[in-house]
């Protein structure tokens, strides 16, 4: 089973401070993007996941390409707990929380249609077709979530 991205964090802070919880609890790190999340519970405001990316960050020497070629694994002879969770997602939601193909928004459908006002025009639907549809049917949205003013469209 895949460890929680709190346990994780706990783990690796763990791993930081030599297996003492006291030493955890004393860190003065302050400056370390996991401190605020390091006892291992959700603190409001921050996201354990992009804790996670900014210490993997960190740890690469800011350097995003060296973060997605980090080899810190599973196998690795010293592995780091974090390393499932480096890109900012978390692997134990895999194929959670997607559009289905029929609720595309009107946002995202303009968007595929090449319209950059943000307006879908329905007459353009006919040529838009299934187009941005994966094979399971899905949908990913693009960096937003759905408004309330916008309203859902039919898939072709």
């Amino acid at each position: 089973m895949i460890p929680s991205p709190l346990k994780s964090i706990r783990t690796e802070c763990l791993s930081c401070c030599r297996g003492s919880a006291s030493e955890v609890s004393l860190c003065p790190a302050t400056g370390c993007p996991l401190h605020h999340v390091r006892f291992g519970r959700g603190v409001a405001g921050v996201s354990p996941l992009a804790a996670i990316r900014a210490k993997c960050i960190d740890c690469s020497g800011g350097s995003i390409a060296e973060v997605r070629r980090c080899v810190f694994d599973a196998d690795h002879v010293r592995p780091c707990s974090l390393h499932l969770y480096r890109m900012g997602r978390n692997p134990n939601r895999s194929g959670i929380g997607g559009f289905r193909c029929s609720q595309k928004t009107t946002a995202q459908l303009a968007f595929e249609s090449g319209d950059d006002t943000g307006r879908y025009l329905p007459s353009r639907d006919a040529a838009l077709g299934s187009q941005g549809c994966s094979a399971d049917g899905t949908v990913r949205p693009q960096g937003r979530t759905r408004g309330a003013a916008e309203q859902l469209v039919e898939c072709a």
